[in-house]
């Protein structure tokens, strides 16, 4: 009796796994599916770029010194003539203050040689005056004693002490005009002796640029950016402190392998990626330039690659952005139009060959395809699949075999 119902028991477990079986594989298996349908399909190369600013003028100290005041920050918007930083002069003005004191000398000393001078000539022009008298009396008796002597009336020795006297008075006024000539002449000289000066005032007027050198202003309206400069710290003669760019004319810069920039022309539109608060977002742009050379850049790797530079300009992005901001950018290297499209996780492969699942009349059949370009998550199907064709998402749904009943997932999206 009880091997009786043993055996009952087993018989009963055996149809149950027996039932379940069939069941198991005669029930429809639920499936998620998509639709195929014809749209653009894009192949990108991606590259990180920047924001820049296509006018941007760079801020350089005209002059070495300490940073003693700022007057603006990084991201200030400033107006030409604003000022930005103040470098500390006092050096330069105690210079200024040394040659100030030796042009006041220099001046003092001329004034006084002047008016020693003046005194001279005056004191110098009475005697000339005196002298010119005395030569003239003595020129006067000198004529009547020479009339006399020729008729006679007067000894020649007479007529000679007259003649020596005429002689003696006439070479002392030469004497002294020649004396008040080199006087006036000296006078002159010192009046407009200016060498010394000018050179003092050479050296004063270029220490007075350098002062005002020390004053960094802003030479063009804009947006100061990359601006580190801090108090106390020196600034280097023509190292730049920071830049001032104009806002409303942001350009994306970016440096693409001399490989991939065969497929790029002028015009081309691409995808900007700019991420916030941890979301990225698309924008397009376009290509508005492209170097014709390449130039040296040192990959993430460290390896030395050559690199074209190109800019892209997109409107919606700038007004998003500010200079310096980074960018993905993505390149068109391919592109399908109307392109049948299925995405990748939806392929598998049988020796080299490429298949899909696709539904016809409830059930699971396998279509061998030839596909063509593809994107980051989807690949362009050339052949083996019509518009429209149901597709299931992923061949590798436990289960899943040729010819298997399939029914859609309500959540699944057609």
């Amino acid at each position: 009796m009880k091997k009786s119902v043993r055996n009952i028991i087993i018989g009963v477990i055996m149809v149950v796994s027996i039932v379940s079986i069939v069941y198991s594989k005669v029930k429809p298996l639920e499936v998620d599916v998509f639709k195929v349908e014809a749209k653009d399909l894009y192949d990108y190369v991606e590259e990180t770029g920047k924001v820049v600013s296509e006018n941007e003028v760079i801020i350089t100290p005209k002059t070495t010194a300490q940073v003693i005041a700022l007057y603006k920050k990084n991201g200030d918007e400033v107006k030409k003539g604003d000022l930005i930083l103040k470098l500390d002069s006092e050096s330069i003005v105690k210079q200024m203050d040394t040659i100030s004191a030796q042009m006041k000398a220099y001046d003092e000393e001329k004034n006084s040689s002047l008016s020693l001078l003046k005194n001279q000539i005056n004191s110098q022009s009475i005697q000339v005056g005196e002298t010119k008298a005395q030569r003239d009396f003595a020129k006067h008796i000198y004529d009547q004693m020479t009339a006399l002597y020729e008729q006679g009336s007067l000894s020649e020795n007479d007529w000679k002490t007259s003649k020596q006297t005429y002689e003696t008075a006439e070479s002392t006024y030469k004497q002294m005009a020649s004396n008040l000539n080199n006087l006036n002449a000296q006078y002159k000289n010192t009046t407009n002796s200016t060498g010394t000066l000018n050179a003092l005032q050479s050296q004063y007027d270029t220490l007075e640029i350098q002062v005002n050198d020390c004053n960094v202003v802003a030479s063009s309206d804009g947006l100061l950016t990359e601006f580190d400069a801090k108090l106390g710290e020196f600034v280097s003669q023509q190292a730049p402190v920071g830049k001032i760019i104009d806002p409303s004319n942001y350009s994306i810069e970016t440096y693409v392998l001399t490989d991939d920039i065969s497929n790029l022309k002028l015009e081309d539109e691409v995808v900007l990626i700019l991420k916030e608060n941890g979301i990225e977002n698309e924008f397009r742009g376009q290509i508005k330039f492209i170097a014709k050379s390449a130039e040296e850049k040192i990959s993430s790797l460290g390896l030395i690659e050559q690199r074209i530079k190109v800019l892209i300009q997109s409107e919606e992005l700038t007004k998003n952005v500010k200079s310096g901001y980074e960018v993905k950018v993505k390149f068109i290297s391919e592109f399908k139009k109307a392109a049948l499209s299925i995405p990748k996780t939806s392929i598998f492969k049988i020796e080299d060959a490429s298949y899909v699942y696709a539904i016809r009349e409830g059930r699971a059949i396998q279509l061998k395809i030839e596909t063509g370009v593809d994107s980051d998550s989807e690949i362009a199907v050339e052949s083996g699949i019509n518009p429209d064709e149901v597709i299931i998402k992923n061949y590798k749904l436990e289960g899943l075999m040729p010819d298997k009943k399939v029914i859609i997932s309500k959540n699944s999206k057609q």
